[in-house]
């Protein structure tokens, strides 16, 4: 038998966590293959011991009978990854059709999709804001909405340390397994920041930062880069490190959080986080146990404790303070210090788009460390080729296509956070390195593996996962990149992938997400936001402060800053060499297709904020910026 782990080499697996399993004939064919087999025999499982003995038996006996299962399994495995890009671009039904199959498995209850076990589903919910912001749809936001705020107040997030754990075990988001990965913090990053912009929720904000401080704080390395995640077990007794518990570093007895809070805080603590003597779950090793969840609103419970909705808060920060510091005395639960390329594109698109939107300057020097680390430790100056993780030093695993993908986005949000022109350089020497390495011309799609190393019938990711697959990112980075830097070649690359699985968007669209986004994307309007001026100004930072104060998924941001960022882009885009601050002051330029509407230096002025809306059909351009002024009790645009 041989064993891998996941993360060195993710597209051996594909089940969703679970192992695969699968013999092999002596020339390497499979014919029998299968998920989890525990040791010996269990109720509704085969034992892998009684399957052994049957599959060597059937090899001895019925040898052409494997055989002939084993080319039946070739051919559909073939067939599975057979798509020639002969298929049609998708268009709006199809992002309609699939906004339709999320809300008939919507649980209108408890949030989420379907029963559970629930996982968090970061990319369905990103999907639902773009929607609701392309057609105004209200039920797609309050979908993503509800869920949210489940999440936000379920046992899933811990509410200790500011983050998400791996999935809730029931449909309550009540009682979850206790593994973190870092691509949930990411991706759940996206989503509250997505929220927070359509709505203006402050509660969505404050759980974006919260995670983003988990990371910085749990999983930062020192010189840059963030490690990939914790296990869930650790050991209940500091006095036997060896034994462990699901669980163990996060859940409360009673006498426990009596002996760390003062009575005035205990009795606010096991009303607000719903704590129980006899715990709340019952659920195994959790028996007795409490996981901190949030019971009722603020005000409800203030209410209840006869005390100000304000007292309540400041009581409650108090007690996670005191918690968290009785926590961290505990035997912590394994770290996984390897830091993967895919994971960290991730996480620096997350700590980017948090300082474009909540101003943190602190997550932007984070994101650039992350980047910087990668692109030095883990790309190949010479061969411009990128590595798969690093841990004391670059693996010798070879990047697949998702590294390459992944790391793509986060660097071209670390543009338009940062206005340093090398992370798009960087951005497009991996993406002309990814289009070498694995594309298909035949299925015009990108293979997850070099040639090398490629499986019989190919290895292209057919759907997102708890990730976005690697063709998902690559369409969106293609049509960035495009867009950026006018090449028509990627934009048609782009469509070609698009057409590839124009047959799996039309069949299980909702397991596209992500693509989905990018079929978004290729049906907008192509608006450029270019800001001309020093990127370092004062000015520039309060035009950048309006421009994310609206929720604009798909636009570009691009800088004129009379230096070498402007002339790499002027090569490409040849109106931005005709572009400077108008009267000597930073000014905005709203470009359609690259021509530009006159320059305005007033941040205020209605003519910065044209914005692209399909909430009536698509193409019609709106001015939002007049109804947004009075939101903020700003003297409106003239119209």
């Amino acid at each position: 038998m041989i064993c891998y782990r996941a993360s060195p080499r993710p597209y051996i697996g594909g089940s969703g966590g679970w192992p695969l399993n699968v013999w092999l004939t002596p020339d390497l064919k499979p014919f029998f293959a299968g998920t989890y087999f525990p040791p010996d025999p269990l109720p509704g499982l085969t034992g892998l011991k009684p399957l052994l003995q049957q599959i060597e038996g059937i090899w001895r006996t019925e040898r052409e009978k494997l055989l002939a299962s084993s080319k039946e399994v070739e051919k559909q495995l073939k067939a599975f990854q057979r798509e020639d890009g002969s298929g049609t671009l998708p268009d709006r039904m199809t992002l309609k059709d699939a906004f339709l199959g999320l809300k008939q498995s919507f649980d209108s209850q408890e949030g989420g999709f379907g029963a559970g076990p629930k996982f968090p589903e970061a990319l369905q919910l990103i999907f639902l804001s773009r929607y609701h912001a392309s057609t105004g749809d209200p039920t797609a936001l309050a979908m993503v909405e509800r869920t949210l705020r489940a999440l936000a107040s379920g046992g899933i997030r811990d509410h200790l340390g500011g983050c998400f754990h791996r999935y809730a075990t029931d449909a309550h988001w009540a009682v979850p397994h206790f593994e973190k990965m870092l691509y949930d913090q990411a991706l759940l990053t996206w989503a509250f920041l997505e929220a927070y912009q359509a709505t203006g929720n402050p509660l969505y904000a404050r759980v974006a930062k919260e995670i983003l401080t988990y990371v910085r704080r749990d999983l930062g390395h020192p010189e840059g880069g963030f490690y990939a995640g914790e296990d869930a077990e650790s050991s209940p007794d500091p006095g036997h490190p060896e034994a462990h518990e699901e669980g163990a570093y996060y859940v409360w007895t009673i006498p426990e959080i009596d002996a760390v809070l003062p009575k005035d805080l205990d009795a606010k603590a096991r009303l607000y986080f719903g704590m129980r003597p006899e715990g709340n779950t019952q659920s195994g090793e959790l028996r007795n146990k409490n996981v901190l969840r949030v019971a009722f609103p603020v005000e409800t419970a203030a209410k209840r404790l006869n005390v100000p909705p304000g007292k309540l808060r400041k009581d409650i920060e108090a007690v996670r303070v005191r918690l968290l510091e009785a926590r961290a005395r505990r035997p912590r639960p394994h770290r996984d210090e390897k830091i993967l390329a895919s994971w960290n594109g991730l996480t620096i698109s997350a700590f980017a788009r948090s300082y474009q939107i909540l101003g943190d300057s602190g997550n932007l020097r984070q994101a650039r460390r992350a980047a910087d680390f990668i692109l030095e430790r883990l790309v190949d100056p010479k061969s411009g080729r990128l590595k798969r993780y690093y841990r004391n030093g670059a693996s010798e695993v070879e990047g697949f296509a998702g590294d390459y993908s992944a790391m793509i986005y986060g660097l071209l949000d670390l543009y338009e956070a940062s206005a340093k022109i090398a992370y798009i350089e960087a951005a497009l020497r991996l993406q002309e390195k990814q289009l070498e390495l694995f594309w298909d011309p035949k299925g015009t799609a990108f293979f997850e593996t070099q040639a090398n190393v490629r499986p019989l019938h190919g290895d292209r990711e057919r759907y997102d996962g708890a990730e976005p697959s690697s063709n998902s990112l690559a369409a969106m980075n293609l049509l960035r990149l495009s867009e950026m830097l006018d090449r028509r070649d990627f934009r048609l690359k782009a469509e070609g992938i698009l057409k590839n699985y124009s047959t799996s968007i039309a069949k299980f669209s909702t397991a596209l997400p992500q693509m989905l986004c990018a079929v978004d994307r290729l049906l907008a309007r192509k608006y450029q936001i270019v800001l001309a001026g020093s990127p370092d100004g004062q000015d520039i930072r309060e035009f950048l402060n309006s421009i994310h104060r609206f929720y604009l998924p798909n636009k570009t941001l691009l800088y004129a800053d009379g230096g070498p960022g402007q002339a790499f882009l002027a090569r490409s885009l040849k109106f931005l060499e005709e572009v400077v601050p108008m009267d000597g002051r930073a000014s905005a330029f709203i470009c359609q297709n690259y021509a530009c509407k006159l320059p305005t230096n007033d941040r205020r002025d209605c003519q910065g904020a044209a914005e692209l809306d399909h909430r009536h059909e698509p193409g019609v351009i709106t001015n939002k910026l007049s109804h947004f002024r009075e939101l903020a009790g700003e003297n409106p645009c003239p119209t």
